[in-house]
């Protein structure tokens, strides 16, 4: 858990900052952070079946969300401070779920990009499967 949680802060950081960077969004990026995120959780936990996969998947999708709204944040400040405004960061929090439904098709696009690594970052941390032959004489 400690791990995903670590992972899905890092990948949030890594969608904000090249949100901001080129001011486009990329499903390849949340494919790789899904990729890191199982990468990491898989390293701490090993694979463990249905559960390590959930957990992946949920944070995957968390992180590419926390890093759409990191982004949101940023161009609100932006914004604030060309008005000569400050930003009230506790209502802004509290109107998450409100901005993501405001920003519509990025959140869209975002989301679908995070199920998209989420499907990926599970599919790592699937059980191995061995297959077993035995030839007979």
């Amino acid at each position: 858990l400690g791990a995903a949680v670590v992972l899905c802060a890092v990948g949030a950081a890594a969608w904000c900052g090249l949100s901001i960077a080129t001011n486009s969004m990329f499903w390849m990026v949340a494919i790789g952070i899904g990729w890191l995120i199982a990468w990491g959780t898989v390293k701490a936990a090993g694979r463990g079946g249905l559960v390590v996969q959930s957990l992946i998947a949920l944070f995957t999708v968390l992180s590419v969300l926390l890093g759409q709204m990191l982004f949101a944040a940023h161009q609100f400040n932006e914004f604030a401070q060309q008005k000569g405004q400050t930003v009230d960061w506790v209502g802004f929090t509290a109107a998450t779920p409100g901005i993501l439904v405001a920003m519509g098709s990025d959140t869209l696009f975002s989301l679908g990009g995070g199920l998209l690594g989420a499907f990926y970052a599970a599919k790592l941390a699937s059980k191995p499967k061995f297959d077993v032959e035995v030839e007979r004489a």
